[in-house]
This record gives C-alpha cells, sequence and structure tokens, in this order.
C-alpha cells in the first residue's frame, strides 16, 4: 500500500536535512527536516490538480439568519482571516 501510495501521488520538493544546536542547550544536538518554501509554493503553483483548491485573494464570508442577515464572520481558511485583508494591497 505505501509503495502505491508512494508512487501514484505527485511528489513534492525533497526534504532537505541539518544538525542544530540551539544556545539555550549547547551540549543538544537536533535533527531538523525541511523544504525550501519557495519550492514548494512553484511546486503547487504549477500542478494544475491544485488549480481550482487554491485561494488567490482574500474572501469575507458570514452566517445568515434566517431572515438574510448576516451574524458572525466564519474563519474557515487562512484566506477568510483579517491578515489577509489587512495585508492586500489595493
Amino acid at each position: 500500500m505505501y509503495n502505491i501510495i508512494r508512487t501514484s501521488l505527485p511528489q513534492g520538493p525533497p526534504f532537505q536535512h541539518a544538525m542544530i544546536t540551539l544556545r539555550d542547550a549547547p551540549d543538544e544536538h537536533h535533527e531538523l527536516y525541511f523544504r525550501d518554501i519557495i519550492t514548494c509554493g512553484a511546486f503547487l503553483f504549477s500542478n494544475p490538480d491544485y488549480q481550482e483548491h487554491m485561494d488567490y485573494e482574500p474572501e469575507e464570508v458570514f452566517e445568515a439568519n434566517s431572515d438574510g442577515s448576516l451574524t458572525n464572520q466564519v474563519y474557515a481558511e487562512l484566506s477568510s482571516g483579517c491578515i489577509w485583508n489587512e495585508a492586500q494591497v489595493h
């Protein structure tokens, strides 16, 4: 099953590995696994399978009462949060 999943899903950028030491614990070494954020973004934006699932602009979603008036703002995705609206350049 692992091999089927591993070979059928799109492969993203490779993980990178680094050993780090924190200033607060100089005698402890930690393994850090990460992916390059720019390469990950390029992978996601270039994959047509994700096109219809991506948000490109902020949105505000509200609950509606039975009379149609808007009540509470719904925060479900990053694009529905305040930070996207605050950072948007008009």
